[in-house]
Formats: structure tokens, sequence, C-alpha cells
């Protein structure tokens, strides 16, 4: 089974302090042990680099250390998507359709990269933001 793992999950199964830590952990253990395979959007790498050196931890997660928890919990063992810029375009006319703007756009995108991937549903800790961007796969939430 493939499953988009969102920014969300990704942030609360590495840092053990998130309420929602061993949830999110549990899912990125199945892409470790192969049980699921876990897809990625590029654009989630980055996020997830942004997120990890700017939260309010003790002690605060340095870019070095940043890199480390992606290399070690994400670079061989997730599939990442990205998209063309075709992609981009038929999204951007996608978001118009469907009046969607600010910062949603970027759910878009990483569901965008779900639906390349052909994923068989959605892990995330905001699943009203992926409801109506995925149709036909189910948005799992804690």
């Amino acid at each position: 089974m493939k499953v988009l793992l969102d920014t969300s999950v990704l942030v609360s199964a590495l840092i053990e302090s998130h309420p929602h830590h061993e949830w999110c952990l549990h899912w990125l253990q199945r892409v470790h042990r192969r049980e699921v395979i876990g897809i990625v959007s590029t654009h989630s790498l980055l996020e997830l680099y942004a997120v990890l050196t700017r939260l309010p931890v003790h002690p605060p997660i340095v870019p070095a250390v940043a890199l480390q928890l992606i290399e070690h919990n994400l670079y061989s063992k997730v599939e990442f998507v990205r998209l063309s810029i075709d992609d981009y375009m038929n999204l951007i006319k996608l978001l118009v359709e469907r009046e969607i703007r600010g910062g949603r756009v970027y759910d878009a995108l990483i569901a965008a990269a779900g639906q390349q991937a052909q994923v068989e549903a959605v892990i995330t800790l905001n699943p009203s933001h992926f409801e109506q961007l995925i149709r036909g796969v189910p948005v799992l939430s804690p």
C-alpha cells in the first residue's frame, strides 16, 4: 500500500514532545519496515527542514541535526515525488477552478504529488486540508 506522508506527520514523527508523536512515528516505522510504501512530496522535504530548524524546542534543532534527521529517517526509506512544470501549471489551473488560495496551495502541491504516485491513503494531522484535494482516497489522522 502506498501512503502519502504529509509534512505534519513527518514533523510529529521526529519530535518526541509532539502530542501526536506516537501515532505519526507508527506510520514512519511502518515505512521503515517496508509494510507500506511512504510517498513524500519534494516540497515536504524542504518544508520539514524549515519547520525542524524553527521549532521552539530545547535544545533547538540546528541545521546539521535537521539534516541528519532527514537523512536517517527519510532519504533512502521513502519515495520522493516531484512535479514537472506542466504539473505545476495544471495544479494552478485547478487551484483557480476551486478558488484555493494562500497557504492551502502548499497542501494542494503535496496532494498533487500523492495523486501522481497513485497513493492509496493520505496520512496527515490536517485532514480537512486534504479531503477536498484528493478525492476517492482515504485521509487518515489520529
